[in-house]
C-alpha cells in the first residue's frame, strides 16, 4: 500500500515496477528531505533529488545506469545489493552494500565520532574491523548542520551495545570509549567544555569539575564538546544566464551569465546554494547552472591546514603507531587506473593526483619547495618518528610518500 505523502516521483517508480513481481516483492525505500529518496530491489535501484555526491557514488558502483522523468535508474555490478544507505543535503552519506562500506562525512564532529569507532587501527585494519563490528549507522537528513547521527555497534554476550549518538545542538550521548580500540564500554562522564582523550598526555593534568553530573544509572552516558567547523565541499558551475529566477526574492543570488561559481549544497528540487568569485552566497535554480564533470572537491585551504597540523601534532619521536588517514584531507581523483591503486588497503588511499590537490592549496608549490618538503618523508630520517612495534609497516607509508614527492617534482620540471 503507497502512502498519500510519498514523493510523487517515488510513487511513479512503485507503479512502474508493480508488473514485476521480483522487483516488488524485494523493494525497499529510504526518504530523505525535499522528497528526495533512493529505492531498491536486488542489484536495481533507483534515486531522485539526492545530494549529487551520493548519486555519483551510486552510479560508479553500477555496470549501467540511465535519467529519465527526473529519476536517476541503475543496476549495482557483481550482483550486488543495498542494505543500508543514509544522506543529507550537505553532501553527506553512507552506503553498505554487502562488505562493503562507503562513506562520506562532511559535517566535522560526525567525522571525528566516526574515526572514534576505530580508534587504533591501521588502514588495513579498519574495514575488517568495520564489517565485523558495525551494525548500524543513521544519519538524519532533516536537520541543519547533517550533525545529528547513531552509530551503533554489534552486540557482545555480557556487556551494553556500544553506541555514539547525537542530536543537532545537544551534547554526544556514548557508552563507547575507543582509546584502545575496544568495544569494552567505560564508566565515565567528561564536562562539556573539556577535550576526553586518554591518549593525550596532557590530560594528566586535573581537569575542571563536570558541569553535568549524571545519575548512577546514567554513569554510561559522556558528554563530548560539539565542534564547529564547516569543512564544505563543492562542485564548479557555469552559469548560464544573468540576474536571477525571481526579481525579488532577495534568498536568490544574482548571477553573471558565465560566471564560474561554487555549488556548496543540494537542497533539493534542483535548486542549490551557491558562492560566486567574491563569496557571496545565495540559492540558485539548477535550470540556470551548467556543472562541470561532477567532480566533488574539497576545500583544499582548510584540509591543507588540518594535513600541516596533524603532522606536527603526530610526528614526536618514538610514538607514532599508525600512519596520518590522507582521504580525510584529499579524494578527488576519479580516474579508473588510480581506483585500483586507492583500493590497495597496503598503499595510502590517495593518488598523485589527489596529493597534487592537497600541496598546491599550501600557495607554495614548486619544485623546491617540494624537494624540500620531501625530506620529512624519507623513510631513513621518518623512522625517528615511528614505535619501534610499528616500524616496518610505518616506513613503507612513509617511502610510498617520498616516491609520491618524487613524481611530483619531476612533473614541475616538465
Amino acid at each position: 500500500m503507497i502512502g498519500p505523502e510519498i514523493p510523487p516521483a517515488l510513487r511513479s517508480y512503485i507503479q512502474a515496477v508493480e508488473a514485476s513481481e521480483t522487483l516488488r516483492s524485494g523493494i525497499r525505500v529510504q526518504l530523505g528531505a525535499a522528497d528526495s529518496f533512493v529505492v531498491w530491489s536486488g542489484t536495481a535501484w533507483a534515486c531522485a533529488d539526492v545530494p549529487a555526491q551520493l548519486e555519483a557514488k551510486l552510479r560508479e558502483g553500477s555496470s549501467g545506469f540511465r535519467k529519465s522523468n527526473h529519476i536517476t535508474n541503475g543496476s549495482l555490478r557483481d550482483s550486488r545489493t543495498l542494505d543500508n544507505i543514509q544522506w543529507h543535503t550537505n553532501g553527506s552519506y553512507y552506503i553498505k552494500s554487502g562488505d562493503r562500506h562507503l562513506w562520506n562525512f562532511q559535517a566535522n564532529l560526525v567525522r571525528v565520532e566516526w574515526n572514534k569507532l576505530w580508534k587504533g587501527a591501521r588502514q588495513d585494519e579498519r574495514m575488517v574491523r568495520i564489517n565485523k563490528e558495525l551494525a548500524y549507522v543513521l544519519l538524519s537528513p532533516h536537520t541543519k548542520k547533517g550533525e545529528t547521527f547513531a552509530f551503533i555497534k554489534k552486540h557482545s554476550a555480557g556487556l551494553d551495545t556500544p553506541y555514539i549518538v547525537h542530536f543537532e545542538g545537544e551534547p554526544i550521548h556514548t557508552n563507547f570509549d575507543g582509546d584502545d580500540g575496544s568495544d569494552q564500554p567505560t564508566l565515565s562522564s567528561s564536562p562539556p567544555g573539556t577535550v576526553s582523550d586518554t591518549d593525550s598526555s596532557r590530560n594528566s593534568r586535573s581537569r575542571p569539575l563536570a558541569r553535568y553530573e549524571p545519575h548512577v544509572s546514567d554513569q554510561r552516558i559522556r558528554h563530548v564538546p560539539i565542534k564547529t567547523e564547516d569543512d564544505v565541499s563543492f562542485q564548479w558551475a557555469t552559469t548560464k544566464k544573468s540576474g536571477r529566477p525571481h526579481r525579488a526574492d532577495s534568498w536568490e543570488l544574482v548571477l553573471r551569465k558565465g560566471e564560474t561559481v561554487k555549488v556548496i549544497h543540494d537542497m533539493g528540487r534542483n535548486w542549490f546554494v551557491v558562492t560566486d568569485k567574491k563569496d557571496v552566497k545565495g540559492f540558485v535554480h539548477g535550470s540556470w547552472l551548467v556543472f562541470g564533470d561532477g567532480a566533488v572537491h574539497k576545500d583544499s585551504k582548510t584540509a591543507y591546514g588540518q594535513f600541516v597540523e596533524d603532522i606536527r601534532e603526530l610526528l614526536k619521536p618514538g610514538q607514532l603507531q599508525s600512519f596520518l588517514a590522507m582521504t580525510s584531507y584529499v579524494d578527488e581523483c576519479t580516474e579508473r587506473d588510480c581506483q585500483l591503486l586507492k583500493e590497495d588497503v597496503s598503499k595510502l588511499g590517495i593518488c598523485t593526483h589527489d596529493l597534487r590537490a592537497l600541496l598546491q592549496a599550501s600557495g607554495k608549490y614548486s619544485y623546491e619547495w617540494l624537494k624540500e618538503e620531501r625530506n620529512l618523508w624519507h623513510p631513513d630520517r621518518f623512522a625517528r618518528f615511528i614505535h619501534p612495534d610499528h616500524m616496518e609497516r610505518l616506513t613503507l607509508m612513509a617511502e610510498q610518500m617520498f616516491v609520491m614527492y618524487g613524481i611530483l617534482m619531476e612533473a614541475c620540471k616538465a
